[in-house]
């Protein structure tokens, strides 16, 4: 498994690319960027200014790697930290398991 230091770093670059995602269950899409070292959340249904933070990227990357390989894209195994749907795009798109 990755360390949870260069996943942050993969992440702040996939912000910086301009390419937009999709959230794991593709209920919205969002457009990322990097700002002052987070990653500012740009998503049509957002309303108000959205950020993953290095701190909630870690809590969430430390559930993850707890969870079964089947249970790791599952939001609802994630209560620590709002951007949860966002953070798992990135994961996904990072580790492809």
């Amino acid at each position: 498994m990755m360390e949870f230091e260069e996943l942050w770093v993969q992440m702040k670059d996939m912000a910086n690319s301009g390419k937009e995602f999709s959230t794991i269950g593709r209920r919205t899409s969002f457009r990322p960027r990097l700002i002052a070292g987070e990653i500012e959340i740009n998503s049509t249904k957002a309303k108000s200014r959205q950020m993953i933070t290095k701190d909630s990227a870690r809590e969430n990357y430390k559930i993850f790697i707890k969870l079964k390989q089947e249970d790791r894209y599952n939001t609802s195994n994630y209560t620590q930290t709002w951007d949860k749907v966002y953070v798992l795009r990135f994961f996904k798109e990072i580790l492809m398991e």
